[in-house]
């Protein structure tokens, strides 16, 4: 797969952060139209910002994983009467669409089996 010139890799970082095709063109000293058709016919454009993408989010879902298992964790050890314990997981897993957090949190059953909660 070709390279990616300088100001294409920045034009992708450009827009993951968010900034707007005017700025990205006006930043990079280049016309709006070029601009547009990296992102609607340019394949290794198109292809390297759905990686940037992806990298992008699967880093923020394994962040959200983990402080999720933290704090699962410190809520669990605080957490004295069981009556209590019971109460507060049955909360937290309403709050929760299960179909999402099935995929979002999977773990293999021997590490399930393996942790004491």
């Amino acid at each position: 797969m070709p390279e990616l010139k300088q100001n294409q890799l920045q034009a992708i970082e450009m827009i993951l952060e968010g900034k707007t095709d005017v700025a990205i063109s006006k930043e990079l000293n280049i016309d709006k139209s070029t601009l547009y058709r990296w992102k609607k016919e340019d394949v290794f454009f198109i292809s390297e910002y759905r990686k940037a993408s992806n990298d992008i989010r699967e880093a923020i879902k394994e962040k959200h994983r983990k402080l999720l298992e933290t704090s699962l964790e410190v809520l669990g050890k605080s957490l004295t009467d069981d009556k209590l314990k019971v109460q507060v997981a049955m909360n937290i897993l309403k709050s929760f669409d299960m179909d999402r957090l099935g995929k979002f949190l999977y773990v293999e059953p021997n590490e399930v089996i393996d942790k004491n909660y």
